[in-house]
């Protein structure tokens, strides 16, 4: 309070001074000439003008007057200082004292001191931008006013002026150019990037980022905004692990670095609005049922089960809150973020609010979403005509259990399970409303949204989110002192199954029995020869594993800066971010045989989980004009705090499924997971860039940083890069060769980052409780769980950047070309130990080398532009290698079966198929010799290495407008290659009764051996454990696809129909995601590549914009 007291009165005394007061009163001893001039100004209101270069050199003042004027005043305080002055209405000029005709040559004398003011559209003054003579020495940035001094120019010499974001203007010189209006540009090359602690323009910058903007987001209706970056930005991977609200979602910035995923992290740095934000939820946080694949999938490459990540923690942002999201991907980019940012950064600003009128926006969305795709699958004649010829096969007797052989089922029943079970409709509902305005002290923002969407699955299954995002600015008149506080927060409320029907779809004979009785209950379809026990497990009782998740987030940012002189800023930013989550798996009795719950002990998982963190990031930069060219200098330090508690617990024994949500009901509780742990991490930073003569470009980045993950003995480590860049285009002889060429730009970086993605604690030596059967005096006992590393130390990644940007035809095309160089080294992994240590193995470091290369394009064209129609496109592609270039003692590491040096991580091990035996009708493959056999050895016939993953990827934008119609498509596009799913892993005749039944296959398989001499594509039907068809390279291929990702139609409607509703603007809407998939891939989906998990859905709403 006292602090809005003094910065109140200071206001007020400055308006009463420029307002009232024309005369001086000054008493200084040995002041500085910038100090009295200030006080000048405070006392009369005028504005002083003059180089700051200049006053420094200036004697120090001793100066006592009472009331006198302001010409006195000016005349006494620049006396013997070889300055002069003039007063121009309320402006006093200092200039340096002409001299004589016989100290200088005489056309000196035509030379003109210039004073402007610049300003944007709305006439707020733009400070720092860059002003300059064309061609001259003389360059200078306007100060907090706008306002800005160069002396000694040419009369009638070209004076250019830019400012990021803004259209360059050139304007000839004269004495008072009064205010200078510049206009937003929307050149893509001016528009504002935000990075590491501050902007940028893509004109100026020597790093590799990408920009993806709100109106490319609001397109789309995705629950996660990672979503909306997929297939837009080159060097960027999002694979979507599922189709499921709040299921995992993998990143990786130009590939991955690491050669153990199940250690080591390869997430890039989020941040939102300068606040660091968790990549991974953490390993608490349950993903669904434990006794499969957790139904919302993993966003990382392990295998998600209890204790790994599952889901993403960015499915707790809104969407609708975004501004923009930066992605920067090189070390010039990267490096001053430290270790944090070793594998990319993701920057997510929201919005804020501007000046102007207040405004109220409302967007009102509603659609529907169905799986895109369904497999072709055996029919009901068909898996009978497969079941009878894998009995006759292997000469079997009809089972107890083979309900369909023995003619319990229906097996003239054909039922689409895929139909039944994922064929069902979700219904999408988004509803945001907010106010924004402001004036040129004070900007505000605030929304809402509310947004709902259910599930193609049977049942009552919902993802239900609300959340408040605001955001206020303020500074005082002369700008000096501003504070900024925003924060988002959502409530999440997520009701799934606690399995996936997906995998049941695809699984499940067409010849099972119906799903209800003519009573309408479940049907268990009792089997008379059991004692009426049931024949199997209705696929709808899975409606009754419960599982919720209730989320809570919190994300807060704040800063406060102030001016200390021109070009000169103090500034602190401040973060802080809370996620709480409570979960809970239970099953109730409907979800069991009914023959097995009066015998059934309940059973119920929790999962509480809370991860916060706080950051503080004191910064000083500085900013002023330098020779002919403009330097900034930034430096800064970091302290960061993040403390996880999640806890994981079985409870079992409830007396009724009212009391499953009751932990105190239970007659048993365990432990199932704890990730309790603290990080701290610090750092200190700085980086300075130079733009000589608008064209020859230099950053510079040192950070020094530390982290809580490692011992004592490297706990610090440094990092830096140098990044350079040359804008050909504005010399002189490119400009004669290659006029049609209107901007090119060559630029480079290269430095080195870390990584501490490693668990907490790994260097310490850890311990865990056990109780054994045998206690000793009573109590139980302490086991050792690893061996100590005080000298664990940090990943290391060395980056390399060249790219070219070109305009041609002024800038109607501009083209991006980007190549990179990776390589990590000092591997974090387990190294094997003798068993003679105790321990298989210690975490540690490996000289072992994972290089990434890939080639980047992007090309965005305005095809045509008229006074009605308008038409631009804009392509990426990306070509990555991905390499392991070395790997010391890799035979005898754990991680022997997985890599090969010299070959890309993302390899396959598998047999090597040779075909199918003509006259045994089984597969062959070849062994480690080369020999044909239908029993390969597992460990030593692995022969086959295949290759999978992104061969390239990228997308294409088309976007049309006539007059109020505008359409847009965007089209995303893959080369990969992977398993094609010949089958589904289960013998081809097999049908497994222990759970739901499973036993379908793709239609396919009816290529398969009857009889010898055959030549066919699959090994004979078979109902024993034989070869299954899905292992070996037989099954790999090209599963490349092209996805109509996104289309969007929309109407704007004319301002004479607005004024009549009394609108600003008014815009109806029809936008689809994942319209239609084209692929060889024969499975459900060529993302997901899983036949247990649901496919992305394509979605289709329609809404209605308006502001008022």
């Amino acid at each position: 309070m006292k602090l809005v007291v003094v910065i109140l009165f200071t206001c007020l005394m400055q308006v009463s001074a420029s307002t009232f007061a024309q005369r001086v009163t000054l008493n200084q001893r040995n002041a500085t000439l910038e100090k009295v001039l200030k006080a000048i100004r405070l006392q009369t209101g005028y504005n002083i003008l003059y180089d700051v270069n200049l006053i420094k050199k200036a004697d120090l003042i001793n100066l006592n007057v009472q009331n006198v004027s302001v010409e006195e005043a000016i005349e006494e305080v620049l006396k013997n200082q070889r300055l002069t002055y003039k007063i121009e209405e309320k402006n006093i000029i200092i200039k340096p004292q002409e001299t004589t005709f016989l100290e200088r040559p005489a056309e000196r004398w035509a030379a003109i001191d210039i004073t402007g003011r610049v300003v944007d559209e709305s006439g707020n003054p733009l400070p720092g931008a860059t002003v300059k003579v064309k061609d001259g020495k003389s360059v200078t940035m306007t100060d907090a006013q706008g306002r800005f001094l160069i002396e000694k120019v040419n009369e009638g010499a070209t004076i250019v002026i830019s400012y990021t974001g803004y259209q360059t203007v050139e304007i000839t010189a004269k004495q008072n150019m009064g205010s200078i209006t510049l206009k937003l540009s929307d050149n893509p090359l001016d528009q504002v990037q935000i990075i590491a602690y501050g902007t940028t323009s893509r004109r100026f910058s020597v790093s590799n980022n990408a920009t993806v903007t709100a109106k490319e987001i609001e397109n789309q209706p995705v629950n996660n905004p990672l979503l909306a970056l997929q297939g837009r930005v080159p060097g960027l991977e999002i694979t979507q692990a599922n189709g499921i609200p709040g299921g995992g979602v993998k990143v990786r910035i130009q590939g991955r670095n690491n050669i153990n995923p199940n250690l080591v992290g390869s997430d890039p740095l989020i941040v939102i609005d300068g606040v660091p934000f968790m990549s991974q939820n953490l390993s608490t946080f349950l993903g669904g049922s434990d006794s499969g694949m957790p139904i919302l999938g993993g966003s990382n490459e392990q295998t998600p089960s209890l204790g790994v990540p599952t889901g993403n923690p960015l499915a707790f942002i809104n969407p609708s809150d975004i501004e923009s999201i930066d992605i920067l991907k090189d070390a010039d980019a990267t490096a001053i973020y430290g270790s944090r940012a070793a594998n990319g950064a993701i920057l997510i600003t929201t919005k804020r609010g501007k000046i102007g009128p207040m405004r109220v926006n409302v967007n009102l969305q509603q659609g529907w979403g169905n799986v895109g795709h369904f497999m072709e699958l055996l029919n009901g004649q068909q898996f009978m005509e497969m079941r009878r010829e894998a009995k006759a096969n292997d000469g079997a007797t009809t089972l107890a259990t083979d309900y369909d052989l023995r003619g319990l089922w229906d097996t003239s029943r054909n039922t689409d399970w895929q139909k039944e079970l994922i064929g069902g409709t979700a219904k999408y509902s988004n509803f945001t409303a907010g106010v924004s305005g402001g004036n040129q002290t004070v900007q505000y923002f605030i929304s809402s949204t509310f947004s709902k969407e259910t599930s193609v699955f049977p049942g009552d299954f919902d993802n239900t989110s609300g959340s408040l995002h605001f955001n206020v600015s303020a500074a005082n008149s002369d700008n000096r002192l501003k504070i900024q506080l925003g924060g988002s927060y959502m409530h999440n409320v997520n009701r799934l199954p606690g399995i996936d029907y997906t995998r049941t779809a695809l699984l499940l004979p067409p010849v099972a029995p119906n799903l209800f009785t003519d009573n309408g209950v479940l049907n268990w379809a009792p089997d008379p020869q059991a004692n009426g026990n049931s024949s199997w497990v209705n696929p709808l009782s899975m409606q009754y594993n419960l599982f919720d998740t209730k989320t809570g987030n919190l994300v807060t940012n704040a800063s406060i800066s102030y001016r200390i002189l021109n070009g000169l800023e103090v500034k602190s930013t401040f973060g802080f971010t809370n996620t709480i989550s409570d979960q809970f798996l239970g099953t109730l009795n409907e979800s069991v045989k009914p023959e097995l719950r009066a015998d059934r002990q309940r059973a119920a998982n929790f999962g509480f989980n809370k991860s916060q963190s706080w950051i503080v990031e004191p910064q000083l930069s500085y900013t002023q004009a330098l020779g002919k060219g403009r330097l900034s200098v930034l430096t800064g330090s970091t302290f960061q705090q993040q403390l996880n508690e999640g806890r994981a617990f079985l409870v079992n024994g409830q007396p009724s499924d009212q009391l499953l949500r009751n932990m105190a009901s239970g007659a048993t509780l365990r432990s199932t997971g704890i990730d309790i742990a603290q990080y701290r991490y610090s750092g200190v930073f700085a980086r300075v860039g130079y733009v000589q003569d608008e064209r020859y470009m230099l950053s510079l980045t040192a950070r020094r940083d530390g982290s809580s993950r490692f011992g004592a003995n490297n706990q610090m480590h440094n990092f830096g890069s140098i990044g350079l860049g040359w804008i050909l285009s504005e010399e002189g002889f490119f400009k004669k060769v290659l006029p049609f060429i209107s901007f090119a730009k060559l630029r480079g970086s290269y430095g080195f980052t870390g990584n501490d993605q490693l668990g907490n604690y790994r260097f310490m030596n850890l311990y865990t409780s056990v109780t054994p059967s045998i206690l000793y005096q009573g109590q139980p006992g302490l086991e050792p769980l690893n061996l100590p590393n005080p000298n664990l130390e940090w990943e290391l990644t060395k980056k390399m950047q060249l790219g070219l940007d070109m305009g041609i035809i002024k800038d109607r095309f501009l083209f991006t070309l980007n190549y990179t160089l990776n390589r990590s080294s000092n591997n974090l992994t387990d190294i094997a130990l003798p068993h003679i240590a105790g321990f298989p193995s210690f975490t540690g470091n490996l000289p072992a080398v994972v290089q990434n290369r890939s080639w980047e394009f992007s090309l965005m064209t305005e095809n045509i532009q008229s006074k009605e129609f308008h038409w631009s496109s804009s392509v990426n592609l990306t070509i990555p290698h991905n390499k392991l270039l070395a790997f010391p003692g890799l035979e005898t590491s754990s991680l022997a079966n997985f890599y090969i040096i010299g070959q890309s991580l993302n390899i396959a091990r598998n047999y090597a198929f040779v075909g199918v035996d003509s006259q045994m009708g089984t597969f062959l493959i070849a062994d480690r010799y080369g020999n044909p056999t239908s029993n390969p050895s597992v460990s030593n016939d692995r022969t086959s290495v295949n290759q999978t993953g992104l061969q390239l990827y990228g997308g294409l934008q088309n976007n049309l407008t006539y007059k109020g119609v505008k359409l847009e498509i965007f089209i995303q596009f893959t080369r990969q290659n992977g398993l094609q799913l010949p089958d589904f892993g289960a013998i081809p005749g097999r049908v497994i009764y222990s759970l739901i039944p499973i036993g379908n296959q793709p239609l396919g398989v009816m290529q398969r051996w009857q009889k010898p001499g055959d030549i066919s594509l699959y090994q004979r039907f078979t109902s024993t454990t034989r070869l299954p068809s899905d292992v070996g390279d037989r099954g790999f291929g090209d599963i490349s696809y092209a996805r109509i990702k996104n289309v969007s139609v929309s109407y704007q409607f004319p301002s004479k129909v607005t004024k009549w509703l009394s609108t600003q603007s008014l815009r109806v809407y029809l936008n689809s995601q994942n319209l239609l998939t084209i692929t060889k891939y024969r499975g459900l989906d060529p993302e997901t590549l899983s036949y247990s998990s649901l496919p992305p859905l394509r979605m289709i709403t329609a809404g209605i914009q308006a502001t008022f």
